[in-house]
């Protein structure tokens, strides 16, 4: 019974977020989140046949066997796309995208094939020996080849995690910079989500790797030993469907804002004279004092491309186009701090762009080197 308990509560949870999931699909955000479902779902299958193989139900564990194989080589790809739908705005191509689900499908009709293969005392034989006690040896040629499948299933999980993980951090990476160099207020653009379901399955991956290292051997007739890796991905999991079912932000609302940089390019245009249109409008206009300013705003007064404002603050000025800005209402910030010291600081904030305190407080400590509160202090 403790063990039903155990084993069944990863499974319990990819299940009520699959659920709900499926329930909100009119937030669904630009298809991440079918990709999200879809990767509770598949989970959900991988722990209902972890429930099977450790409570011992013998006479299905070669299906059962088999669905383990294509889903815990299919989870990390299936995350992977989940993130790319939510960061990029490039999607994964489909030969790509099967690709990356071949090591599953190839390794899991592998193991079925050869499981159809074996007589019911050589599925037996290997069942006992190799999946419950990881022997390696075996006299039988056919057993032999099902071991061999399952530690070629085991390395494509160490590669597909790795991969999937670098993939998925260089999509984020790529979504940050995009808001950096397009947005100056970044208040509800937060990218912290992420990097939290970017260190929740980095944290799985090792666990994953040391449970697959180790074999699901070593948990099966110990409930204790079986209860740590239980709570450590229930609780991921967990996390992981709450972050997700949160998210509100994507690369779909910056689609929307029509701000995506593209590499078009025009060798009669003069980067030096866009720089220097820029600043001519930066000081004569004061733009930056606008809230909510974008790339195309300032594209669109000085009549040029987006990509080249993007070459000249970048490329030539060395800055994002978020800090660029935001340092210029700093130093705004700054003067009319000295020139009306009976602002407060909140007033200060809005007199100078910025559309909250926080993102204020941030600022000042990232340009000035403290906060301002500390600045105004009398020393």
């Amino acid at each position: 019974m403790i063990t039903h308990l155990i084993s069944i509560m990863p499974f319990m949870v990819c299940i009520f977020w699959l659920v709900t999931l499926v329930a909100d699909y009119r937030h669904w955000q630009y298809r991440a989140n079918i990709w999200l479902a879809v990767f509770m779902a598949v989970t959900a299958v991988l722990y209902a046949s972890h429930f099977i193989f450790f409570n011992h139900v013998l006479s299905i564990i070669p299906l059962s066997d088999c669905i383990y194989t294509f889903a815990n080589l299919a989870v990390y790809p299936l995350f992977y796309f989940y993130v790319n739908h939510l960061s990029s705005h490039k999607p994964i191509c489909r030969p790509r995208m099967a690709a990356l689900l071949l090591p599953a499908c190839i390794c899991s009709a592998t193991v079925a094939v050869l499981y159809s293969l074996m007589s019911p005392e050589q599925t037996h034989d290997f069942i006992s020996h190799f999946l419950y006690h990881n022997e390696l040896k075996s006299s039988s040629p056919i057993i032999e080849y099902q071991i061999i499948t399952h530690i070629v299933a085991r390395v494509c999980f160490a590669g597909l995690v790795i991969f999937s993980l670098l993939m998925s951090i260089r999509a984020i990476m790529s979504l940050n910079r995009i808001i950096h160099n397009n947005y100056t207020n970044l208040d509800g653009k937060d990218t912290s989500p992420y990097v939290w379901l970017l260190i929740l399955m980095a944290t799985a991956s090792i666990v994953g790797f040391i449970a697959n290292a180790l074999g699901k051997h070593l948990f099966a007739d110990n409930n204790l030993v079986l209860l740590i890796p239980a709570i450590i991905f229930s609780s991921i999991l967990y996390a992981i469907g709450f972050l997700g079912f949160k998210m509100r932000f994507s690369i779909k609302d910056i689609i929307n804002d029509d701000i995506i940089i593209t590499s078009e390019t025009d060798d009669n245009t003069s980067i030096d004279k866009i720089r220097e249109q820029i600043q001519d409008i930066m000081r004569q206009e004061k733009l930056f004092l606008q809230p909510n300013l974008k790339i195309n705003d300032i594209a669109q007064i000085i009549g040029t491309n987006r990509h080249y404002i993007y070459q000249a603050i970048n490329g030539q000025m060395g800055a994002s186009f978020n800090d660029f800005i935001n340092k210029q209402r700093i130093d705004y910030a700054l003067q009319l701090m000295k020139d009306k010291p009976n602002l407060t600081i909140n007033e200060v904030a809005l007199q100078s762009g910025f559309t909250s305190q926080a993102s204020f407080y941030r600022n000042f400590k990232k340009f000035v080197g403290t906060s301002p509160r500390t600045f105004l202090t009398p020393q």
